[in-house]
């Protein structure tokens, strides 16, 4: 009966050590307080990403802000990619396929895949599989071989895009570019005396220069160290980023009634134009030029209320042409029929002006007749 109870309590005790392992080894993947020596931390990343404590035989799936300790272990699995931050000052891009350990002392050793440095000291070491270690140039990419590393000359790009992942690394043409997704910032609001405050909370990490624009309806607003003024009257507010000539979407965020403590005043209504159609009130005419080489100057004058549609011929005279409001112009009449119609919400309006020589004065069989006293 003794021995019964001693074995239940074994195997109890043995659930219990099980349990608090992996509580002890999933607290230190999260947050490395078990850990003193934390040395390096997941900034982006793309896929899957693994990652390994020292001291643990687990590995864990990697996440964005996960800090890493001394001789820990960043893996970044096929079409996979990730940006650690080393030493709270080295920035570091793993590509796919590579694994990468973390030691103290200013120095990294690439066991597998490929890796670059964007900003190197002049005192930070990369190492090969076998221990032998090199000081990081700037501008190289490093790439783990069976003969150790090799260092192959490569740009550096940061650049954003308005869809798609919100990281991405590529590797082309001896290129290395990031791509970020540019996201909008969230906007907080908050009241201050009479007036509320609008505080920008950018997306979280290193993502480049980034500019912001703040607008009330069609109105922008002046940002100060991320900070607005926001309109007492009611508005729809919209925020977003801009960085390297690429914008993101707008993010429209509603006032919060607390925040409205004016009445906007309702724009007056504009009143249509009265319309004033006399122009067109004689419908035909004619017109006598004395010489052939001369003209006729013609004003042509009338206001419409709703948009209407003017139409011109004549001799080499062929005009079209939406009219809203006034419409104001001379025109130079040579002989011949010129029509001017205008067409208006089913109604159509015409004139017709006929310009002609004037005839040249003939006496045909006339008899003159002398009076005598």
């Amino acid at each position: 009966m003794i021995r019964k109870y001693i074995d239940v309590g074994l195997i109890t005790l043995g659930c219990i050590l099980m349990v608090a392992s992996f509580f002890v080894f999933s607290t230190a993947k999260r947050d490395g307080q078990n850990f003193r020596n934390i040395v390096a931390q997941i900034k982006f990343l793309t896929n899957t990403v693994q990652t390994k404590m020292a001291g643990s035989v687990a590995w864990f799936t990697g996440e964005e802000e996960q800090k890493i300790n001394a001789y820990g272990l960043g893996l970044t699995a096929s079409s996979s990619s990730a940006r650690y931050l080393y030493l709270d000052k080295i920035q570091i891009i793993s590509l796919d396929d590579s694994l990468i350990e973390f030691l103290p002392g200013d120095e990294l050793k690439l066991t597998k895949g490929s890796a670059m440095v964007l900003n190197p000291d002049g005192k930070i070491k990369i190492a090969d599989k076998n221990g032998t270690s090199t000081v990081v140039k700037e501008g190289m990419l490093y790439t783990s071989t069976e003969k150790g590393l090799v260092g192959t000359p490569a740009k550096f790009e940061k650049s954003w895009i308005p869809e798609g992942e919100n990281y991405s690394v590529v590797f082309k043409d001896g290129t290395l570019t990031e791509f970020f997704l540019l996201a909008p910032p969230t906007l907080v609001i908050d009241r201050f005396g009479a007036a509320c405050i609008g505080k920008l909370q950018p997306i979280g990490g290193d993502s480049g220069d980034v500019a912001y624009e703040i607008r009330a309806g069609e109105s922008q607003l002046t940002l100060t160290n991320m900070e607005v003024t926001l309109p007492a009257v009611k508005s729809d507010i919209s925020v977003r980023s801009i960085a390297g000539g690429v914008s993101s979407i707008w993010r429209e965020i509603q006032l919060p009634a607390h925040c409205v403590t004016e009445v906007e005043e309702a724009p007056a209504p504009i009143a249509a134009p009265v319309e004033n159609l006399e122009f067109f009130a004689t419908t035909r005419e004619k017109v006598f030029l004395k010489d052939p080489d001369s003209t006729h100057i013609f004003l042509v004058s009338f206001l419409v209320a709703n948009e209407a549609l003017l139409e011109i011929k004549g001799p080499q005279m062929n005009r079209r042409a939406n009219i809203s409001g006034e419409f104001k112009r001379e025109y130079q009449l040579a002989p011949g029929t010129y029509s001017f119609k205008l067409t208006q919400d089913g109604r159509v309006l015409n004139r017709i002006i006929v310009v002609k020589l004037k005839p040249s004065f003939k006496l045909n069989d006339s008899i003159f007749i002398e009076e005598t006293n």
